[in-house]
Parts: structure tokens; sequence; C-alpha cells
């Protein structure tokens, strides 16, 4: 049985807009001053709810975990292996006052630098989590007033720069891109959703019923690739527009599966780009050691500060 489990950090900014400026730690901290129960820092999320477990407040920034389940949703259990031929698998309801965790989220702010290491839940729930505590506690206006962003490498972004976007390839699979998930508002989806409305409408005339609809565990994936010939003369337009695309899609939070292929041939993807770092972690049931989680988070952005990337 494994005792450690392989996570990976990720490093975003909280950018304030429309000519305001904050501190995003100071806001949560009297936040969740208000909100100091976990009944209080419940929070619907997709066919769920999102809660904030824990909290603590420290010298080296406010840290967070948040997990996401699905109210009295069962588990299946899996037998042990036997000289049966087959056997079935065997829902499990929750035990009473408990949900089965569907996924985590561990997060450590300090001023507006925000790392996170997610354990099976996407970074949007931490995200919509803040959004919410803020909203909740009375800060409705502030929620308007800034956005977490990724941070790329500098060095990388100069690459890209100067060696010009060749191509960005995009892929999903086709049941995510045309749903009305919440990646659906991403670059990439956005981009791809239109291509699998099309493919959909395609299957849709197949005379067979049993082939007219897609589901959530086909294997069809919808793939995209915008690229720039510059062996043709003239174009400069189509250049630009590429690079903007790229641009885009790099600062997209929510977007994972691109790759951009610069007119060098160097190739990027998010987790090449974007600044992070894997860690080890000890297991915790299905998630991570929470304490450990935290001291791998503050640790990571008292290393990104020393390295000059946090004033990037």
């Amino acid at each position: 049985m494994k005792t450690e489990k392989q996570r990976t950090m990720f490093y975003r900014r909280a950018a304030w807009i429309a000519g305001k400026s904050g501190n995003l730690e100071k806001e949560l901290k009297v936040a969740h001053k208000i909100l100091s129960s976990t009944a209080e820092r419940t929070f619907p999320h997709n066919e769920g709810e999102m809660q904030g477990l824990s909290f603590e407040n420290s010298d080296q920034g406010f840290c967070m975990h948040i997990a996401s389940y699905v109210p009295h949703q069962a588990t299946s259990l899996v037998p042990f292996p036997s000289r049966a031929s087959a056997r079935n698998t065997t829902p499990q309801s929750p035990p009473d006052k408990h949900n089965y965790l569907e996924g985590d989220i561990f997060v450590v702010i300090r001023g507006n630098h925000i790392v996170l290491c997610p354990s099976g839940a996407r970074e949007s729930v931490a995200i919509s989590y803040m959004t919410h505590a803020l909203r909740r506690s009375g800060k409705d206006k502030l929620i308007t007033h800034f956005s977490v962003e990724p941070v790329v490498s500098i060095d990388k972004m100069k690459i890209i720069q100067q060696e010009g976007v060749k191509k960005i390839a995009l892929n999903a699979s086709l049941y995510e891109a045309s749903t009305d998930y919440l990646e659906r508002k991403t670059t990439k989806m956005t981009l791809l959703n239109g291509l699998a409305n099309e493919v959909l409408t395609l299957f849709a005339k197949d005379d067979d019923d049993r082939l007219k609809d897609v589901d959530e565990f086909e294997n069809l994936s919808v793939r995209v690739e915008i690229s720039f010939d510059s062996r043709k003369r003239g174009g400069e337009i189509g250049r630009e527009r590429l690079e903007r695309t790229a641009e885009k899609v790099i600062s997209d939070n929510e977007d994972d599966g691109f790759q951009i292929i610069t007119g060098g041939g160097k190739k990027f993807t998010p987790n090449s780009i974007r600044i992070n770092e894997p860690v080890s972690l000890s297991v915790f049931g299905n998630s991570v050691e929470r304490e450990k989680a935290w001291d791998s988070l503050k640790k990571y952005l008292d290393s990104l500060h020393e390295s000059g990337a946090l004033e990037q």
C-alpha cells in the first residue's frame, strides 16, 4: 500500500481590476472570522457541495482545506478477488452525518500570492469557494474587483515571443466540449464547443438510435489545431491573431490540455509554461495529510519569494 502520493503545487496571483487594489489574504481572514462554523462555510458546487473543512492563520499565510462531495451519495465497494467467475460492486451509503469525499484542495494565501495543491478537486473549487465565502460575509462588491490568474514563467514567455507561435492544439473529450460544464466557459472550451456541436448534429442524423447520442464515458475526442504557415507571404494579421489566442489560452486559469508550438519548434504545455512544482505527500485516506500539504505550500511560497518569481 502506498504511503506517499504525488501531487502538484500551482502558483496563482490575485489580480485587482478596474483600478482597484487589495489584499486577498486579509479579506479572507476577516471573512472566516465571520464564517466560524463548517455549516456557514458550505456552499453549492456543481451537483454537490463544497465545504471549508478547516483554516489556519499564521505568519506564513492563510491556509484553507476545502472538500467537495455529493451529499448522501453512495460509493461502490469492490469485493476481494475470489474463485467467482464474475462479481458486481456493492453500493455503500456514507455513515451517519458524513459524506464521501469526492476531492479536496489545499490552499495557502500570502497577500495576493496564492499556492494550491489539488487532490481530486479542480482549482475552480478553491476559487469558487473564496468567492462564496466573501459574498456570504458581506463582501459582495469585492468579488467583482479581482480575478485569480495563473502566472507563467517569464523566460518561457520570452521564447514564445521571440520565436512566434506556429501552432496551437486544443483537445478535449467530445462530451466535455459539448456540455454545459463550467469548463465550457474557458477559452479552450469556447473554441471547441462549436465544432463539438457540429459533430453531435451529424451523429443525431444516424438511422441507428443507439448512435444518436454521446455519453460521458465514450472515448471520443474533439481536437482543434490552429496554425500559421510562415512560408507564405503576408498574413501578418493571422500571425498576430494566433499569438493573441495563445496568450488567452495560457492566461486562462481553467484551461489545460493545450499545446503551443513555436516557430522554432519548441513545445509548451500548461505544466511546462505555468509556474508549478511536483510534491510528494503522506497519504491520508484517499487524500493527503493536511498539515503536510500546508507546510509544503508554505515552503513553496518561500522558494518562489527567494527566486524572485513573486515579483515578476
